[in-house]
């Protein structure tokens, strides 16, 4: 028999004839990994939130420094055209 049918048998087979007490462990620790995958999950989903908050502010910083240099180039740019504007003149 192929052993991918014949895992889960023995795997029901240990289950059914294990010791009450042993079942009821069992049991328990399998709530208890099903509890820490749950809260695995919530810390990733926890961690994966930071990192986009982290991330829209370092993005919205950006953008302020931009504007900041588009606005100090536009002043450069008129001071320069004055210069001409007096020289010319």
């Amino acid at each position: 028999m192929n052993e991918i049918y014949i895992e889960p048998l023995l795997e029901v087979y240990d289950w059914e004839t294990m010791d009450p007490k042993d079942r009821w462990d069992q049991e328990q620790l399998i709530e208890l990994e099903r509890f820490l995958e749950l809260e695995q999950l919530a810390l990733m989903q926890d961690e994966l939130e930071q990192i986009q908050q982290t991330e829209a502010v370092q993005t919205l910083q950006q953008e302020q420094r931009n504007h900041k240099e588009l606005i100090q180039l536009q002043q450069w740019e008129n001071i320069v055209f004055l210069i001409q504007q007096y020289n010319q003149d």
